[in-house]
């Protein structure tokens, strides 16, 4: 038996260790393609943000990320959209996905724009007269068509015609927590702040409130197949996210609701490093990236009945991990994690 604990120094060891063990999974579809990939950006973006040399790990992630690039464009349909697995038929909301993950790569690779473009116009051609997109296996077609327009948000003047047919739809869609939390993904990243402000309102008055921590559950699944407490972490970060953009934009009653979001997915992290799925590990370590001022930078400690827990440090990826198993007692254990600011920590148990 051993009993691991596991904690981070700083913003770049929560990136790369739940890389390592997304990386240590059975993965093979297009979705875990794209998300195991996009880990790979958010470390380069920090490692830009904070001036930071590690040439080594900059190499590597660079590698990754070149990586899935190429893997991704094997699930390619002929007509320009993707497929899960790479068979003929496109999936419109991966399709979207896609275009989102194309779009924050290009900084740090060249990307085919003919890709870009021929997938945009498929997306396109699939929408239908009430903009929305046919999915065969969903009875939420607005959830669908919300992850769609969130993901060509970022395109706002090539994929204005499909946003602009997608809107009245998502509008008309009532408290479904999933499609507010894109729409106001949507509405920051086109600059409409009012429509943001009122989309944070509805948000907020949907929230499932625990304590000081808030989160958003769903009936049914995301479009990205996570149902129960998968959906519950996959909405509530992408919540997260979106509520500290519009904390930065000055919306009131974003800051608040944005801690407390963070809150909820801090105490939701599994054993494992990360959150249940590859979907769910990018959302949360997207809004994490994102409002990475809340975190602890160093100073994290572990508090095993009374004992300081003593940390090793792990090649790669940084992580601070021990096994606790000597400082445990038979019955109830005790213990505390004590930081300057929010820390994350993990508890694992291992049979052999």
């Amino acid at each position: 038996l051993k009993v691991t604990a596991i904690t981070h120094p700083n913003l770049l060891s929560h990136l790369t260790g739940s890389l390592r063990e997304l990386l240590l999974r059975p993965y093979g579809c297009a979705e875990q393609t794209i998300s195991t990939s996009y880990l790979s950006i958010l470390i380069l973006r920090v490692l830009d943000r904070e001036g930071k040399a590690e040439e080594a790990l900059r190499a590597r992630t660079l590698q990754n990320l070149e990586h899935g690039y190429f893997k991704l464009l094997s699930f390619r349909t002929e007509k320009g959209g993707f497929s899960y697995f790479g068979g003929a038929e496109a999936d419109a909301v991966l399709t979207g996905y896609a275009l989102e993950f194309l779009h924050a790569a290009s900084p740090f690779l060249e990307v085919d724009q003919e890709v870009i473009g021929k997938a945009r116009e498929w997306l396109a051609s699939e929408q239908g007269a009430d903009g929305s997109w046919k999915m065969s296996w969903s009875k939420r077609p607005e959830r669908a068509a919300a992850a769609i327009v969130a993901a060509l948000s970022v395109y706002p003047e090539q994929a204005a015609p499909i946003l602009e047919k997608a809107l009245p739809l998502l509008r008309q869609t009532e408290s479904d927590p999933y499609v507010e939390v894109n729409l106001l993904r949507t509405f920051l990243a086109l600059g409409h702040d009012g429509e943001a402000a009122n989309s944070l309102q509805r948000l907020a008055a949907i929230s499932m409130r625990t304590g000081d921590a808030a989160s958003w559950a769903l009936s049914g699944h995301t479009p990205f197949y996570s149902t129960g407490e998968s959906a519950r972490i996959e909405t509530t970060a992408l919540a997260a996210s979106a509520l500290h953009l519009a904390a930065a934009r000055g919306i009131p009653g974003a800051a608040g609701l944005s801690e407390e979001a963070m809150r909820w997915l801090i105490a939701n992290k599994d054993s494992g490093d990360t959150w249940w799925n590859t979907q769910g590990t990018l959302r949360v370590l997207q809004a994490v990236t994102g409002a990475d001022e809340l975190f602890a930078e160093g100073g994290t400690a572990v508090i095993v009945n009374g004992r300081k827990v003593e940390f090793t440090p792990e090649e790669v990826t940084g992580r601070l991990v021990a096994d606790i198993l000597p400082l445990l007692a038979t019955g109830q254990n005790r213990v505390r994690i004590v930081a300057p600011g929010y820390a994350m920590a993990s508890f694992g148990m291992h049979y052999f």
